[in-house]
């Protein structure tokens, strides 16, 4: 087994393994160290999974298993210091800088609880691992650590992979859910995952699927989350991103969800702040998350629509037409309305504004498109675009009855995007004895 480091002579370790497919012989589990003196456990001579207490010596620096004569299997081994209260941290480090094999820790096939263990490599890029999980078989990782290797904490190929607690750092990729794996990476704020300056803070591809929950993850240098090829899909939850180039990056055909803002567990990508990420999200391919879009995909998806007639009349009053909902944090929106304008004896104009979320307050408009004073049929199309999360840049075109397109030219508007908010119609017509219909409209998100 790799050596122990760290220990504290008159410490008490909990020793747990499991002894499968028993033939004969008896199994004893001892610290020590070549030149020192062992300390021995109890000799286990059954199937069965066993936890017994050691006391190291001066001496003891590795988990060793004396068999003599045994014959049948072992595994599930985990080594955890019985620790006072306010104690804690990894206490146990496999290190792989001595060592050519490419995993610090590789289980193929069985089911694992892995707790307070450090996985130590010689660097990323150099295809090694901290801990791995392959074939049929299922991890549990507690109060883990992973650095300086390719991959951090990894199961592929395999059934299930859970870990909280856990901490990667310096590595290719912190965290590994690959091949059909059914993955819990965090289960609460109190127990949450972290990975730091990795290439890539979480993996997830090739049809993995499960959550990510209360993730912590800090300069990550190409995506925080990155969901690769296949049809991988994750349920982010309370999530934390921060400095990161790309906070999640959707390929292929993946698709994330991602937790409302106003949400308690709302994830949080720190825009606007001295900690955002470079970009929030973005999709290629056909991912999608299934209420947000990222800012840079070129995608579109359609948000809202409505087919109701609804009639407008009087003067300069910004009266709403319709209400459509949608979350536009910062990505290009392309509106569509089209309807009847009755009456030629004054200006009509359509205008789009946003209000918050839920509340319908602080409204402001981010577009405006003249539809001129020739009555019937009309057309408009919105194209707004993001310069910031305070500022829009806006420009739409009329398609009317009988008349040339009437290009409204290109301005910038300065309504903020930095809550959700609600996107809205509104008409303003200058003569009492018009009036203005809208018959329907459709509104799309690009990324």
């Amino acid at each position: 087994m790799p050596p122990l480091v760290s220990l504290t002579a008159g410490a008490s370790y909990e020793v747990k393994f499991e002894i499968v497919n028993y033939v004969s012989g008896g199994l004893t589990p001892r610290l020590g160290a070549s030149g020192g003196t062992d300390v021995l456990g109890t000799q286990r001579t059954a199937n069965g999974i066993y936890t017994q207490t050691l006391v190291a010596n001066g001496t003891s620096d590795q988990i060793k298993f004396s068999g003599g004569s045994f014959v049948g299997g072992l595994k599930s081994v985990s080594v955890k210091k019985i620790t006072a209260a306010g104690e804690g941290g990894p206490i146990t480090v496999f290190n792989g800088l001595t060592s050519p094999a490419t995993a610090v820790a590789w289980a193929d096939g069985g089911n694992y609880l892995v707790e307070n263990i450090a996985f130590a490599g010689g660097g990323r890029s150099t295809t090694t691992y901290g801990w791995l999980q392959q074939g049929d078989g299922s991890c549990e990782l507690i109060n883990c650590r992973a650095k300086n290797v390719s991959l951090g904490l990894a199961a592929i190929d395999g059934r299930r992979i859970k870990t909280s607690n856990c901490l990667a750092k310096s590595c290719d990729q912190g965290f590994r859910a690959h091949y059909g794996m059914k993955m819990t990476f965090g289960n609460s704020a109190e127990n949450f995952n972290r990975a730091m300056e990795c290439d890539i803070g979480v993996f997830v591809s090739r049809n993995a699927i499960g959550h990510v929950d209360y993730m912590v993850v800090d300069d990550a240098i190409s995506a925080g989350l990155w969901l690769d090829t296949g049809a991988p899909r994750v349920n982010l939850v309370g999530s934390d991103f921060r400095r990161c180039a790309v906070g999640v990056e959707a390929q292929s055909n993946s698709e994330w969800l991602n937790e409302l803002d106003g949400s308690p567990t709302a994830n949080n990508f720190n825009m606007g702040t001295p900690d955002a990420c470079g970009i929030a999200y973005r999709h290629s391919g056909g991912a999608i998350e299934t209420r947000l879009y990222g800012q840079q995909s070129q995608t579109e998806h359609r948000i809202g629509y409505d087919r109701t007639l609804i009639t407008h009349t009087g003067t300069t009053t910004q009266t709403t037409l319709a209400r459509v909902t949608g979350r536009t944090r910062s990505k290009k929106l392309r509106l569509r309305v089209w309807g009847n304008k009755i009456g030629a004896a004054g200006s009509k104009t359509l205008l789009v504004a946003v209000s918050n979320a839920g509340t319908s307050t602080n409204k402001q408009t981010i577009a405006s498109g003249s539809l001129s004073t020739v009555a019937g049929a009309y057309m408009i199309e919105f194209e707004i675009s993001p310069t910031s999360f305070a500022a829009q840049k806006q420009s739409s075109i009329c398609w009317l009855d009988g008349a040339n397109p009437l290009v409204n030219p290109a301005s910038v508007r300065g309504a903020s995007m930095t809550v959700d908010r609600e996107i809205r119609i509104d008409a303003t017509l200058a003569n009492a004895a018009d009036s203005l219909t809208t018959e329907g409209y459709d509104v799309f998100l690009m990324g």
